[in-house]
């Protein structure tokens, strides 16, 4: 029965309510995961000791755990993040900007939209001065919920740039 209901919150938004708005002109270095359903809400959990935040930019919801941006993604934000989102190439513009720093957004460009710019989780050294917790994900998030199967409780985590300017 438990199963039959976390199905249906496959369908389910996530609960906006439950997300802080982002104030504006803020600017957020995000280690997570976007929330795509109500169900992604409930099975994706980070432990409490690593502060994690749920925010909300426009529609879009995002968990994880604020990182302290370094001097380098500092210097470099404004050149990568100033794509024209309206031109049809925005993608590969983006990922080419990236690869002239070093950085990348190979697993996961499709996130890429207006004030959203995503970073593959393999420049985290690269963009972060806050490692103090190592950022290993099987010890961030909270597996031991049985009313969900294991594998469930896992997911992939990436960077994200948030800007609501």
């Amino acid at each position: 029965m438990i199963q039959q209901q976390l199905l249906q919150l496959v369908d389910e938004p996530p609960d906006s309510t439950l997300y802080a708005d982002m104030t504006p002109f803020d600017i957020v270095l995000l280690y997570g995961v976007k929330i795509q359903n109500a169900y992604d809400h409930v099975r994706i959990k980070i432990h409490d000791k690593y502060n994690p935040i749920r925010i909300k930019l426009d529609r879009d919801c995002y968990y994880g755990v604020k990182l302290k941006p370094n001097k380098f993604i500092t210097q470099v934000y404004n050149r990568i993040c100033s794509v024209p989102m309206d031109h049809q190439d925005h993608v590969d513009m983006y990922r080419k900007r990236l690869s002239m720093y070093g950085l990348s957004c190979d697993s996961c460009y499709k996130y890429l939209k207006n004030k959203i710019f995503p970073l593959d989780m393999s420049n985290l050294e690269l963009v972060s001065i806050n490692s103090p917790y190592d950022m290993k994900q099987s010890e961030l998030l909270v597996t031991d919920s049985e009313q969900l199967p294991w594998f469930t409780q896992y997911t992939d985590f990436k960077i994200f740039i948030l800007n609501n300017k």
